[in-house]
């Protein structure tokens, strides 16, 4: 099976390094659990957009951004996936992150995937991940924002949705599951192909 993975918060903890980021830089004590909306964390950090934008674009050309930690279990759960699919990545990330990206990945999870799509979720080049699923045929998309989650089982794509704060009010459906971490996602994967082949 084809299958597509999001990066942050799926595979890469992007929050949590980012908030740690901005906590020692403004002198603040937030945290990924009180984050309500991924799309709008101004709105939790209690700034503007525009200031968002910015620290962002900052961290991302900081050291600490090469110092995210793997979710916990990804690694596990990779690894348990890559025996008999095809793995590609599908993140909101621009494009021009490209090198740090893949330099990351190498890291923790060498070889994995079979292509890395960049969707630049926030510029006016972006590109909807339900069309890369598309593309590329994959049935599955793990993924945790709920709007992405949403758009993509519109159009008949599957959806895992790893538990978080920001996706807390997630309506799911039958093709939108959300699941407790990576022990989830594996579970749920296995339970899903075992109905499809008629085993259950």
């Amino acid at each position: 099976m084809i299958i597509g993975l999001d990066i942050d918060e799926v595979l890469a903890g992007f929050l949590d390094t980012f908030l740690r980021y901005y906590n020692q830089k403004h002198k603040t004590h937030w945290n990924k659990d009180q984050m309500t909306d991924y799309y709008r964390l101004e709105k939790d950090l209690e700034t503007t957009e525009e200031h968002i934008v910015q620290e962002i674009s900052l961290f991302n050309e900081s050291p600490l951004f090469a110092e995210m930690k793997p979710v916990k279990g990804s690694l596990e759960g990779v690894a348990e996936l890559k025996k008999s699919n095809h793995l590609y990545l599908i993140t909101g990330r621009k494009s021009e992150l490209k090198v740090p990206t893949e330099e990351w990945l190498n890291k923790y999870f060498g070889d994995s995937f079979k292509e890395i799509y960049f969707t630049n979720l926030f510029s006016e080049y972006k590109v909807s991940k339900s069309k890369v699923c598309k593309d590329i045929g994959a049935k599955l998309l793990i993924e945790d924002i709920p709007e992405i989650a949403l758009e993509c089982a519109k159009e008949g794509i599957d959806v895992l949705v790893p538990s978080y704060s920001w996706n807390k009010k997630l309506q799911t459906d039958g093709k939108v599951k959300k699941v407790e971490g990576w022990k989830g996602i594996l579970e749920s994967f296995y339970v899903r192909n075992a109905f499809e082949n008629h085993l259950l």
